[in-house]
């Protein structure tokens, strides 16, 4: 499936892709400090009370001067705490992320990778379907330390706008932690989709997020896409998938 002469610097980004959403989000910090992962219950705060919908995502990057850096569509799905991420590189546009990687990826099989947190049974699952191969590992400590912090909010409305056709109440939203460290988040209510944000404005330190979310619907999803798909090869740790990938053992 590899040739030996491949750029192990493609695996190792998708592999590090997969850990931490995209090296796009790896620029910029999600509430909670620094390294906290996507499954903060900050970050989970910022969608009110739903806590079960699937919808589609962009997530925009912009460095201190406001100029996009990266821009990362995924597919989003959530599940009370459990969390899955569905992404193409492909579609991926990243400093750390060049096109000339893809070749690469795609005759690894890791052109497309499914990130699934589940924080009820302290595990994270990464498959890549092309590879016909998944890791399932445990959370870090980090990680579960994320899930499990809890932060008070307060709101306060910032007026009224319209996004992509959608009513929205724009919200100044302040998540405080339990030593008092404060983050600030802009999110956009739709009033038409039950107050869903629909769009989200994050910034820390040097790094702002943008993110919006379309196609939504809202409802609880189908269990089974929150467990790894029958059939692939497992793999214990990113360095025995790596190892695998590299000797050309992947199955085909």
């Amino acid at each position: 499936m590899m040739k030996p002469n491949l750029p192990l610097r493609a695996l190792a980004l998708a592999l590090l892709a997969a850990g931490i959403l995209a090296p796009a989000i790896a620029s910029a910090q999600m509430p909670g400090g620094p390294g906290s992962s996507m499954m903060s219950s900050a970050f989970l705060k910022l969608f009110g009370t739903h806590t079960n919908f699937s919808c589609k995502a962009e997530i925009h990057v912009f460095d201190a001067i406001q100029k996009e850096t990266d821009v990362v569509p995924l597919n989003f799905t959530l599940s009370a705490s459990k969390l899955r991420m569905d992404i193409d590189f492909t579609q991926v546009k990243a400093n750390d992320f060049p096109p000339a990687m893809m070749p690469a990826l795609k005759q690894l099989g890791m052109d497309q990778s499914i990130i699934i947190m589940r924080p009820d049974q302290k595990m994270v699952i990464t498959i890549y379907p092309h590879a016909h191969a998944y890791c399932e590992k445990p959370m870090s400590k980090d990680e579960v330390a994320a899930s499990e912090k809890t932060f008070s909010i307060t709101k306060e409305k910032a007026g009224r706008e319209t996004f992509e056709g959608h009513p929205c109440d724009k919200v100044t939203v302040t998540l405080t932690d339990d030593k008092g460290v404060k983050h600030v988040a802009t999110v956009w209510n739709a009033s038409d989709l039950k107050e869903f944000p629909v769009q989200i404005r994050m910034t820390e330190g040097d790094s702002t997020l943008l993110m919006k979310f379309r196609d939504v619907k809202l409802g609880t999803p189908d269990p089974a896409r929150f467990e790894p798909p029958s059939g692939l090869a497992k793999y214990k740790t990113d360095e025995a998938l790596m190892e695998a990938a590299t000797k050309g053992m992947l199955p085909k």
